[in-house]
């Protein structure tokens, strides 16, 4: 999951983007109405005249009394300013709103125009294609390239459109509207690909950003292709040794670790490390977020001596370098916290999830994404330790937050109903656990459709509850799909499809059992053919994999944030 610095990042990005995208609608409105279009919008002069009149109102009716004057204050100043300095003035007021209101957030992101309409201008003023970077898995960094206000240059008009776009597409990943996000990032390479050429910096850019999208939506074999590409590319454009050169050798690798190829991640993982630590040094941002990466990475590999290890040197750097209190340090201790609970030790882990929630409401508000994040992981270590009591109280609260901040269709609010779902299911409350698991799976098939892995996934989740509430019935159909799904999407020896097979075989052995009891009930014995091949092969394979790696006593792993 994502750390409070790339979150408040993006966020600040889609809200800029937003206001600044707002400015010139709200301008026109000013003009064709002064401080009339506040109270009264009855008379329309075009389509953009009256989006920022709805903007406005829209706004205006999210606000106390106090921010309400305050923002009417702003309108009258600002009606003969310019556009850039509209902007400056809202995003100061909207911010909060915006920030904490989903779907005022969404009003204004559907009253619009497309991206290419205007040029993307923050709230200070500078104009910029915004780069951003995988440096853990599926997170960001952002990396604006810009030039300051008093003397912008003059982009030309296919810059603006790839700005606009490009910083578009962060805002509808902010909300969770991947698709969107991947639909806009698309339409970006193709025109950088056409108006750049396919091997230039901007072009790098705009892969990975694409790539980054698809990973954020579990599409790990097109991520892996962008980012392949962009590693053959970037060192015969920009060196072997540049900073994104780094960077992307760093998204390959957290491609790979995501999609279970830990032998390719850790080669790439350990040698972006060494460049970085002889490039850039050893307490570069960069360079303790490479080796925050190693210890991920290890962790996911079992390795948790060696990943705690890791994580204990990087959090201890990142409170000598960055200080206790900054973001990214709160993710050092809340990534440490998931390798104690990873290694059997949840008092260690409680202890340090508790700190980081009280860090977290301290200095970035209780509604922050990042809080959020933090009382989600805390319930998922209360839930591992076993003690559900507390795991379900936070973790409905939790639930309520986010779907207040974020939405409920976006990624990390099903993350945290799915944890919530799982710890009434070892509470024994079945009736509570399924009806989540089941509008969650229909949240994954509305957002990426039937067949994609987070779907499939879901489906799982949703097969698996059936069969823990003693329903093989039920699940064996779920499972059958899901296998059959899972072979199509993903490579063999995937965490996913080795998880949906031993769920069946599960499921075919307790029908069997079921048929052998109802069979003995009623004097009768099992025929030598109740176990069909099926049942047999899925035997066989729980068996096998049971073996080699036995993890039912594991717990279902925390949200980590991760820089």
């Amino acid at each position: 999951m994502p750390n409070d610095d790339w979150r408040g990042q993006r966020v600040g990005v889609g809200i800029e983007v937003l206001v600044s995208q707002a400015g010139p609608l709200i301008q026109a409105a000013l003009r064709a109405y002064g401080r009339t279009v506040l109270t009264d919008a009855a008379t329309k002069v075009g389509r953009r005249t009256d989006a920022g009149v709805k903007l406005l109102r829209s706004l205006l009716r999210h606000q106390t009394p106090e921010e309400r004057q305050a923002l009417e204050s702003v309108v009258s100043a600002a009606y003969t300013g310019t556009v850039e300095d509209l902007s400056a003035e809202l995003a100061a007021t909207a911010r909060r709103a915006l920030r904490e209101d989903v779907d005022l957030y969404r009003e204004w992101s559907s009253l619009l125009p497309g991206a290419t309409d205007t040029v993307t201008v923050t709230a200070s003023g500078s104009r910029s294609v915004a780069a951003h970077s995988i440096a853990n898995s599926n997170v960001f960094v952002t990396h604006p390239t810009s030039q300051s206000r008093s003397a912008p240059p003059e982009p030309s008009a296919g810059d603006e459109v790839l700005a606009g776009r490009n910083n578009w597409a962060i805002a509808a990943q902010e909300v969770g509207d991947v698709r969107h996000a991947i639909a806009l990032l698309t339409e970006n390479l193709a025109d950088s690909e056409l108006q750049l050429g396919p091997h230039h910096p901007d072009t790098l850019a705009a892969r990975n950003n694409l790539a980054a999208a698809y990973q954020e939506a579990g599409d790990l074999r097109n991520a892996t292709a962008l980012l392949e590409r962009n590693v053959y590319e970037a060192p015969r454009v920009l060196g072997d040794h540049h900073p994104d050169t780094l960077t992307y050798r760093n998204n390959l690798a957290s491609a790979y670790r995501a999609a279970g190829d830990l032998d390719r991640a850790f080669t790439l993982f350990e040698q972006t490390l060494a460049d970085r630590e002889r490039v850039l040094g050893p307490d570069h941002p960069s360079t303790l977020t490479s080796r925050n990466n190693l210890a991920s990475a290890y962790r996911a590999a079992g390795d948790l001596n060696r990943s705690i290890t890791l994580f204990e040197q990087t959090l201890a750097d990142r409170e000598r370098v960055l200080g206790p209190d900054h973001p990214i340090t709160l993710a050092s201790r809340n990534n440490l916290a998931s390798a104690y609970l990873s290694a059997g030790d949840p008092t260690r882990a409680i202890t340090l999830f508790e700190r980081t929630v009280a860090d977290s409401d301290r200095l970035l508000g209780r509604l922050h994404p990042g809080s959020v994040t933090s009382r989600h992981n805390l319930g998922a270590a209360y839930r591992a330790a076993g003690d559900l009591d507390r795991a379900i109280a936070l973790l409905e609260q939790t639930q309520a937050d986010s779907e207040r901040l974020l939405g409920m269709s976006h990624p990390d609010t099903l993350a945290v109903r799915k944890e919530l779902a799982l710890a009434y299911q070892e509470k024994g409350f079945p009736d509570h656990a399924v009806p989540i698991f089941e509008a969650n799976h229909r949240e994954y098939q509305g957002s990426f459709g039937r067949l994609h892995p987070l779907t499939l996934a879901s489906e799982l989740d949703l097969a698996n509850a059936h069969l823990s509430a003693g329903k093989p019935d039920l699940a064996v159909p779920l499972l059958k799909d899901a296998v059959a799904g899972l072979e199509r999407a993903v490579e063999e020896g995937h965490p996913e499809r080795v998880r949906a097979r031993r769920y069946l075989a599960s499921a075919l052995l307790e029908k069997a059992v079921e048929a052998v009891k109802a069979l003995q009930a009623e004097g009768g014995s099992a025929p030598d053919g109740l176990f069909t091949e099926e049942t047999r092969r899925y035997l066989g394979a729980l068996a096998r994999h049971q073996a080699a790696h036995d993890d039912r006593a594991a717990p279902e792993d925390p949200a980590e944030r991760r820089e």
